[in-house]
């Protein structure tokens, strides 16, 4: 499109965000969760507040720094609406060089977002109370970026074996090795919960095994081979807790 070629798009400079923080909740000293999804470009976070309580926070990029209302990019994405998945491609609703530096967190750069912020107890179940559910523009820094083997793993080793945990040289990225012990933490208690919530949600959840979920390989067009994602585990933990926050939005 004419306004990408147009338009340098870059993370806001040192002096830019220093700015935005004058209008926005300051939490980059949450360990925000990023993951290796093609269906979610947000992170997770999670505090424990005592009580069993717990604030779980979902972000996603705050398009509308970059996109201004009525411009040719924003009508054409809402006339697009929507992502599609096919099985060999994507056609997305925002151009791939737009989606590849701004509308994701792929780094650990400070980040402008949009959050939700919900309270919620042990068994995922949501508590209204002051600033639960809260809505606004934030700037988050993301500190781990988990891969669906990634989150099998935290979620299913013993806790006591270090060995196991991704560490800084693995595929996955996490920006400081010594943090890695919080990251674990905060993906259990972020599947526990979504878990939780899932089993609620539909009764065969707690009767049957997950089922595989399947990627296809294709080359040149043509589907090579059927490969298992092994990323049940990570699905539960977005879809869950995005579905939640979506649903509180949608209630605004």
């Amino acid at each position: 499109m004419k306004e990408m070629k147009d338009n340098k798009w870059e993370i806001p400079s040192p002096t830019q965000m220093k700015q935005e923080l004058k209008s926005r909740k300051d939490v980059r000293h949450l360990r925000t969760l990023t993951f290796v999804s093609s269906s979610f470009d947000g992170g997770l976070s999670i505090e424990m507040l005592g009580d069993c309580k717990y604030r779980v926070g979902i972000h996603v990029p705050d398009i509308s720094y970059f996109v201004k209302p009525n411009t040719p990019l924003d009508m054409h994405a809402k006339r697009r609406a929507m992502a599609v998945h096919l099985t060999n491609h994507t056609i997305p609703i925002w151009p791939s060089e737009f989606l590849s530096t701004l509308a994701c967190f792929n780094n650990t750069n400070d980040y402008l977002a949009y959050s939700v912020f919900l309270v919620v107890n042990k068994n995922g179940a949501m508590l209204r109370q002051e600033e639960s559910p809260w809505f606004g523009r934030t700037v988050v820094t993301p500190r781990a970026r988990l891969c669906g083997k990634d989150v099998a793993r935290l979620v299913n080793t013993d806790p006591h074996l270090e060995k196991d945990y991704p560490t800084s040289s693995s595929s996955s990225l996490l920006s400081n090795k010594d943090v890695d012990l919080d990251v674990v933490s905060d993906v259990r208690q972020l599947y526990a919960i979504a878990q939780k919530r899932q089993m609620q949600r539909t009764a065969l959840a707690a009767k049957e095994p997950s089922l595989s979920q399947l990627c296809f390989v294709m080359n040149d067009d043509q589907m090579s081979s059927i490969v298992d994602t092994n990323d049940i585990e990570m699905q539960c933990l977005i879809g869950e807790l995005t579905m939640l926050a979506n649903k509180q939005v949608a209630k605004q």
